[in-house]
């Protein structure tokens, strides 16, 4: 199809030569993206998330999705209060649920955000903290399966001490 385009002056030569460059992988530099897992062994790519910043993941995620990907993430990303971040360690196990998950999936806190921030995830109560101050706690979720196409899925995440 490539080559159709090029042989129509549809694509200049230049812009196929770096389209090619990145076959079958992008390099982001923090992460070598593989753009052909799919296609090359039926099924699909899965981003492991342990060690990487939440930014990174969403780089390699969006790298994916625009290269029409299926991707399978690794974490959840839950807020906490800054209040209660005290009361949270990495190591705690945690249990994620949503009416779009089958079951509710457990994971592990794996790390602890440095930086306090505003509340991304507003409810539907219309007195809720619209302001609140928030950490983001990083989860490493045990089986991916069950939450594999639920891309920045708004959940409801339990920290057990």
């Amino acid at each position: 199809e490539l080559l159709s385009k090029v042989r129509d002056g549809k694509v200049s030569v230049e812009d196929a030569l770096g389209k090619l460059a990145e076959l079958p992988y992008a390099d982001l530099g923090y992460a070598k993206v593989d753009l052909h897992r799919q296609l090359r062994r039926g099924v699909a790519e899965v981003v492991y998330c342990e060690g990487k910043t939440p930014e990174q993941v969403r780089g390699i995620v969006a790298k994916l999705g625009d290269a029409g990907q299926t991707i399978l993430g690794t974490r959840a990303v839950a807020e906490v209060y800054e209040t209660d971040i005290i009361h949270v360690a990495p190591g705690q196990q945690a249990t994620v649920s949503s009416p779009a998950l089958a079951a509710p999936v457990s994971g592990t806190v794996e790390s602890i955000g440095l930086k306090v921030g505003r509340l991304d995830i507003l409810g539907m109560d219309p007195v809720a903290e619209a302001d609140a101050r928030v950490i983001e706690v990083n989860i490493l979720l045990d089986d991916v399966e069950a939450v594999n196409a639920l891309t920045n899925l708004q959940v409801e995440v339990e920290i057990r001490p």
